[in-house]
């Protein structure tokens, strides 16, 4: 399957931190949203704003096609398999804790 990554992934909080402030002072420019009083904010029906203001600030990213090499498609299965097997192995850890602390 195709991966896209993002043009500069250290830079995503400062770039959704933008784009959060872009909508909220469009949507309260346009009258959009209305201060409840209690310090919540309504903004329903405005998802497809946010979407679009995400799509117009969003870089390109680079996409990487995956490789058809079969040393290392076995390669990954098996770090897949040894990923599978380190989660079961800390749910059965945090089990065992559990009943010796209960």
């Amino acid at each position: 399957m195709p991966v896209i990554l993002p043009k500069s992934s250290g830079a995503a909080v400062v770039l959704g931190a933008a784009m959060l402030g872009r909508f909220a002072a469009q949507a309260q420019a346009l009258g959009f949203v209305k201060d409840q009083g209690d310090g919540k904010w309504d903004i329903k029906g405005q998802c497809e704003e946010l979407w679009n203001i995400m799509v117009e600030m969003t870089p390109p990213g680079t996409k990487i096609a995956p490789s058809g090499n079969p040393k290392e498609k076995k390669l990954l299965q098996a770090k897949y398999k040894i990923f599978r097997e380190s989660i079961e192995i800390q749910k059965r850890w945090r089990k065992e804790m559990e009943e010796a602390t209960s």
